[in-house]
């Protein structure tokens, strides 16, 4: 299993995600953590920057819109199937619109097949990397953005609120950004409550799974 989870972006270690993905260089970027937006140009705008890190680096990136897939799981497992891609990235906005998408598009099954197998490298950050804890519902807050009624009001259906499964505990992002303090300390003490402590990332950071190899990526560790 190979997992490529960042706070933001690619942290500042994009070479470990070159090496990492190894000779198949497509990529097939989720952007549906932005779907509140309600408008398609503007997650597209959004997902730009996450093709253009990856194009850095030499690999081939399109964007994977799930909600295409919602019910059509048979599609979208042809779909992968027949793109064969060597990265799956996930980009940040509100984990309980992406868990629902992969959810409901049957993505969620794919991913965890496809990394255990060693299909493919599974990546993101922010939410593309919290959602590859098993419960979401630590990290919800009263603001409608990271709450499980954003991806209620997003869909018109019920929130999925399990992960991906794929890492123990809490992946906590933006550790260092002021403008996340108030929503972390409220996410710190539900996850506490839960019983757990999360790994914190900052925005340089990447937390890096290699088969059973398992390392939390800081610049001040180069």
């Amino acid at each position: 299993m190979r997992l490529f989870l960042a706070s933001q972006d690619l942290g500042d270690f994009s070479d470990v995600l070159d090496r990492l993905v190894g000779d198949n260089r497509k990529a097939l970027v989720i952007g549906d953590a932005r779907d509140y937006y309600q408008d398609d140009a503007r997650i597209a705008n959004v997902i730009k920057k996450t093709l253009v890190n990856l194009a850095n680096i030499g690999i081939d990136a399109g964007r994977l819109d799930l909600r295409k897939y919602f019910r059509k799981s048979s599609e979208l497992e042809k779909y992968i199937a027949e793109i064969q891609p060597g990265l799956i990235f996930s980009i940040g906005g509100s984990v309980y619109c992406l868990a629902t998408a992969m959810h409901e598009s049957g993505m969620d099954k794919i991913i965890q097949k496809g990394v255990r197998e060693d299909k493919f490298v599974y990546g993101g950050y922010s939410a593309g990397s919290m959602v590859t804890t098993d419960d979401l519902l630590p990290y919800s807050a009263e603001e409608k953005l990271i709450s499980p009624e954003k991806a209620r009001e997003t869909y018109g259906i019920e929130p999925y609120t399990s992960g991906l499964k794929l890492v123990e505990g809490y992946i906590m992002p933006h550790a260092d950004r002021e403008d996340h303090s108030e929503t972390n300390q409220i996410r710190l003490a539900q996850i506490a409550r839960a019983g757990d402590k999360p790994m914190l990332l900052n925005d340089t950071d990447v937390y890096l799974v290699e088969g059973e190899e398992k390392t939390v990526l800081r610049p001040d560790a180069k």
